[in-house]
């Protein structure tokens, strides 16, 4: 029988003093470290969430408008303004808004995914000892799809941190209701303060998942004798206090944000599949696979052992936290893999906790022949994964980036070290030894591999054939056809879009660069040459739009008359 606080720490015992007062805290931060921060300036800003995000808070730095969100000459109402405050003013504090550096868009990413990996461990310790605490803070981590958003400018990495700082307090509030007793106001300050930050970074989404989880606790509990501890009537206007001002600002300012944030972005991914992300129910459990390794090679085993033990307290809050928000993606048309991300905590906390019941003996399915073909099902795809990294920049006529070999022989090492291991029911130091493994696996990918696949990265090069050119300082930019919002990034805020013909009849005879897609260079040079202006090829950018999945070819024009200088 599991009691919440208390854990069997078969695994590892001899280790506990390692993590004993702040060393397990030093170890998680050391781990984050050497997962999110290699790369974060060196991988290219990426298309098209990213770049939208990074540009728009570059336009906030750049303004000091802290109420309207923009993108060039656009607004920009797809998400709350609290992920673009945190850029721009990483920006203002670290670099300035006309510098290309990617790194100060990165970081409330990066500090996000920390902060919601250290949440991880203090619920943790709420239902584990603080061995397992700390595996299930290590998984999460590590895990694959909190990588690529900790290294990413977008809302989810600081969106996980509101929410597990939500449901740390749900879940204090959750065991003091079954002991009867009620929580303090500190604890009930934080599940409301976090979940207005939240609702800052990305509207309704926290509220989704937390209420959805509280919903469902109450549901299965049948009682509501902790309902108390949450104390609303002081809380939900906590909430408003914090999270109103900006929602109404933007609602005085800008009338039609309501209707395209809500309607056009939020509704219609309920609705139909956005931007030809669709997939049909069921999608995520394949997701899974990917976006949670390493801990995906025991994420089903743990599931199944959860259903079993449904009425415990620990697997209940992690049941009643994945399943409901888990139906609901299924069910929307539009799928993602970070959509899937704000469950990630508990399913972590779920495998400890099944770890923990295995390493006692309580779970005898590991030995099953399907439980090991899932083990070695999960560490051949991660290998696939490592090979194919390495191959990439062959495939696409880069060359050999030697770094690449890291990831293959650290998969290889690994491997020889958690397969034994696995097989024999030693799962909590097979995963613990794959969570600290990752490193070796993703660093040299962030850092050297994905950067020097230079034909995936149009937007880079062709901002680096722009600085190579030494324009006036003056100079105005225009794109056609190739629109990618990494170009806006690299080339600046006064990038204007327009179509051949408005191009032809925009530009003068100097102080101009226009980046011209392949399809439409002969309308552009038919439209100036109608006007009487002659052009000259300043260079040629060819690579595969990955956004769109073609073959690109961008060509910039300047005027042939000499610049002044």
């Amino acid at each position: 029988m599991l009691e919440a606080g208390r854990g069997a720490g078969s695994f590892g015992k001899e280790s506990e003093r390692v993590l004993t007062g702040y060393r397990a805290w030093f170890w998680l931060v050391l781990l984050c470290a050497a997962l999110y921060l290699p790369g974060i300036d060196s991988l290219p800003a990426m298309d098209r969430d990213e770049s939208r995000f990074m540009q728009a808070s570059r336009q906030m730095a750049q303004t000091g408008d802290t109420v309207r969100i923009r993108f060039l000459d656009k607004a920009r109402n797809k998400k709350p303004a609290g992920i673009h405050w945190m850029q721009a003013a990483s920006v203002k504090a670290f670099s300035t808004p006309e510098s290309t550096a990617l790194w100060p868009y990165r970081l409330p990413s990066v500090l996000g995914a920390t902060i919601a990996v250290l949440f991880a461990f203090a619920l943790g310790l709420l239902f584990l000892d603080r061995r397992g605490a700390f595996l299930s803070a290590a998984l999460l981590a590590s895990s694959f799809v909190l990588v690529v958003e900790a290294h990413t400018a977008k809302t989810d990495a600081a969106l996980l941190a509101t929410i597990i700082a939500a449901q740390y307090a749900l879940a204090h509030i959750y065991l003091d209701g079954r002991s009867g007793s009620v929580t303090g106001w500190r604890i009930a300050i934080l599940f409301w303060a976090a979940l207005a930050v939240g609702i800052l970074i990305k509207g309704p989404v926290p509220v989704a998942v937390v209420f959805l989880t509280l919903i469902a606790l109450l549901v299965t509990d049948r009682q509501a004798r902790f309902w108390r501890g949450l104390r609303p009537l002081v809380g939900v206007p906590l909430l408003l206090l914090i999270a109103a001002p900006w929602y109404l600002a933007i609602l005085l300012t800008d009338d039609t944000f309501l209707r395209e944030a809500g309607g056009k972005d939020f509704l219609s991914k309920l609705i139909s599949a956005q931007e030809q992300h669709g997939a049909p129910p069921g999608a995520y459990a394949l997701i899974l696979i990917v976006a949670f390794a390493p801990a995906s090679v025991f994420v089903w085993q743990a599931l199944r052992w959860g259903w079993q033990w449904r009425r415990e307290a620990a697997v209940r809050f992690c049941l009643c936290w994945i399943l409901p928000f888990w139906l609901v993606l299924e069910l929307t048309p539009t799928k993602l893999p970070h959509y899937i991300l704000p469950v990630f905590p508990a399913l972590a906390l779920l495998v400890a906790l099944a770890v923990q019941a295995a390493e006692a003996g309580e779970f005898r399915w590991l030995r099953h022949w399907a439980s090991r073909t899932l083990y070695l099902f999960g560490i051949v795809l991660i290998g696939g994964f490592a090979v194919g990294a390495f191959l990439l920049p062959i495939a696409t006529g880069d060359g050999v980036a030697w770094a690449g070999l890291i990831p293959v022989m650290a998969v290889a090492a690994v491997s020889l070290y958690t397969v034994p291991r696995l097989w024999r029911g030693e799962i909590g130091q097979a995963l613990l030894a794959s969570a600290f493994a990752t490193p070796l696996v993703l660093a040299p990918i962030l850092t050297a591999v994905a950067p020097s696949v230079s034909h995936v990265w149009i937007s880079r090069e062709i901002g680096r054939k722009v600085a190579a050119l030494d324009l006036p300082g003056d100079t105005r930019f225009f794109a056609s056809g190739y629109t990618e919002p990494s170009l806006a990034f690299y080339l600046g805020s006064g990038l204007r879009l327009m179509s051949a013909a408005q191009l032809g009849a925009t530009l003068s005879e100097r102080g101009w660069l226009a980046a011209i897609r392949d399809d439409r260079v002969q309308n552009f040079r038919k439209a100036m040459a109608g006007r009487g202006i002659a052009v000259r090829a300043a260079g040629t950018v060819s690579g595969l739009n990955y956004s769109r999945g073609r073959r690109t070819t961008v060509t910039l024009f300047r005027p042939a008359l000499p610049e002044n200088r």
